[in-house]
């Protein structure tokens, strides 16, 4: 039989492979000297969205929090974002204690081309994560975890949606998930509302492994 009539079915096979390449989740290496080692040996389709170096766990050691996506292509936009926690050693080694595809937003919830996931930072023992997407509604959440009993536990949801042809109302709800109060703030141009506070019973923190940003 000639080859022509296997060429559909070669196709195929090539297509899935290629497509399922793109959306299977990065797997983080045990034990690295430095983030460069990680960014250097990642895949030609995968690059390296942030990363960030402080003290998470109060030990007197640096670690350092790495996210891979598959920003640079959008071929498959709700491929998995990965972050991973590594945490340093005394021998000068940083080991992996910790990986999420779910702390952070695939490329499918912005707009076109748009990454949703803006920047991680670390202040006061606390490593925040943001996002920010949308066009005439715009959505921004900052979720902040603490490193609490060997884990990475969600402390408090900052839930914004912004209406650009409402005087760029804002409406924000701020769980802090420790003490088990909401806020609710709301402003735009011309005024701000007086804050609305209530409590809710505390349950056990959510993971960074299991959280995803935006829902309660």
């Amino acid at each position: 039989m000639k080859l022509y009539y296997y060429f559909p079915l070669l196709l195929f096979v090539f297509l899935f492979n290629f497509l399922f390449s793109y959306s299977q989740n990065y797997q983080f290496p045990e034990n690295v000297k430095s983030i460069s080692q990680i960014i250097k040996d990642l895949p030609p389709y995968l690059d390296s969205s942030a990363t960030l170096q402080a003290d998470f766990n109060s030990d007197g050691l640096i670690d350092f929090a790495i996210v891979v996506s598959n920003s640079k292509h959008l071929i498959e936009k709700n491929s998995p974002v990965n972050l991973g926690i590594y945490l340093g050693t005394s021998s000068k080694i940083y080991s992996l204690h910790t990986t999420s595809t779910s702390a952070i937003l695939p490329l499918t919830y912005g707009m076109e081309s748009t990454f949703p996931f803006s920047g991680m930072n670390f202040e006061k023992g606390k490593l925040s994560i943001f996002h920010y997407y949308g066009e005439e509604i715009i959505t921004s959440i900052e979720d902040t975890y603490m490193y609490m009993e060997n884990t990475f536990n969600l402390v408090q949801s900052s839930n914004s949606i912004i209406q650009r042809d409402n005087d760029m109302l804002t409406t924000t709800e701020v769980y802090n998930w420790q003490k088990g109060i909401k806020e609710v703030k709301k402003n735009n141009f011309h005024q701000n509302f007086k804050t609305k506070t209530s409590k809710f019973p505390v349950k056990p923190l959510s993971p960074i492994t299991k959280h995803i940003p935006g829902t309660i």
